[in-house]
């Protein structure tokens, strides 16, 4: 399944991509692919998730031996979802606060 996020690339600078969740690792693909290239993480490079509510969306921290990616997902029960599917399909550590 892929899901909406928005990839942080600067202070207060956002990109739109999907996020999916395949055989080799997550996958961010740039919805507009001519801002920005994709973005491929292993799923032996991924440390943690953490998952932080707000009021209108979750942020979620992907931390990796490459370094840290942080997303933004509207849809609270789409993070709800993605959550469980990393915990249970590919046994990735999360937290959730």
């Amino acid at each position: 399944m892929d899901y909406p996020v928005h990839l942080k690339t600067g202070f207060f600078k956002t990109i739109s991509c999907r996020l999916s969740l395949d055989e080799p690792g997550i996958n961010l693909t740039p919805i507009d692919p001519l801002k920005e290239g994709s973005v491929y993480l292993p799923w032996d490079s991924i440390f943690e998730v953490s998952f932080l509510e707000w009021e209108n969306s979750i942020e979620i921290d992907i931390l990796t031996s490459i370094g840290t990616y942080l997303c933004i997902v509207d849809d609270q029960e789409q993070a709800r979802m993605l959550a469980h599917e990393l915990k249970e399909d590919h046994k990735i550590r999360i937290r959730y606060q």
